[in-house]
């Protein structure tokens, strides 16, 4: 993991168990303002010959922290990403979470 600034780099064994590839094991993602924005994105994407993946587009949520998540494949595979960055509610401090089913990874 590598955090510069407001920046993160992760990479990650894939989360669903096949060989890690250009588009399993390795997400871009991109911050959005507000989730219309993210959604606007993800039908861009999918009008553009993208596919969904993973859960559709919308909230996740687990240990205290609530985050929009919207997941595409553009037509090579790749796995790209909207965010809305979450906030503890306890804290009020903002986080990126990395969801993996009922765990949630935070960096600070």
């Amino acid at each position: 993991m590598y955090i510069h600034e407001k920046n993160i780099f992760i990479i990650t064994e894939p989360i669903d168990g096949n060989p890690a590839t250009h588009g399993n094991g390795v997400t871009v993602g991109f911050s959005v303002a507000d989730e219309a924005t993210g959604d606007k994105w993800h039908e861009a994407g999918l009008n553009a010959g993208g596919t969904t993946c993973e859960d559709p587009p919308g909230i996740r949520e687990g240990m205290g922290v609530k985050m929009y998540l919207a997941y595409l494949k553009d037509p090579s595979g790749n796995k790209i990403c909207a965010l809305k960055k979450a906030r503890l509610i306890s804290s009020g401090l903002t986080v990126f979470a990395a969801f993996r089913s009922s765990e949630v990874n935070i960096i600070f």
